[in-house]
């Protein structure tokens, strides 16, 4: 990954625990049910890699185009749209 973006998720990353620890105060507080940080339902899903994946190919459909490739920039972009297995 590149270095900005790596900061940017590093520093996104620290406000949500930020977040969820204030809301979890909240929460206890005022009898609601505080989130669960112990459990990952996006990274047992696979989520993140896939929208990962999807991130990436979109970059490279968008740099595939900016270069004149415009057919491998559509066979690019229409991996996306076949069912993932």
């Amino acid at each position: 990954m590149f270095a900005d973006v790596r900061e940017r998720l590093t520093a996104a990353c620290g406000t949500v625990r930020e977040l969820i620890t204030g809301y979890n105060w909240f929460a206890t507080e005022h009898s609601k049910e505080a989130i669960d940080t112990e459990r990952s339902d996006v990274h047992a899903s696979g989520r993140v890699e896939q929208l990962l994946n999807e991130w990436v190919k979109l970059a490279r459909a968008k740099a595939l185009a900016a270069n004149g490739k415009i057919f491998a920039a559509r066979d690019e972009i229409l991996t996306l749209l076949q069912p993932q297995k």
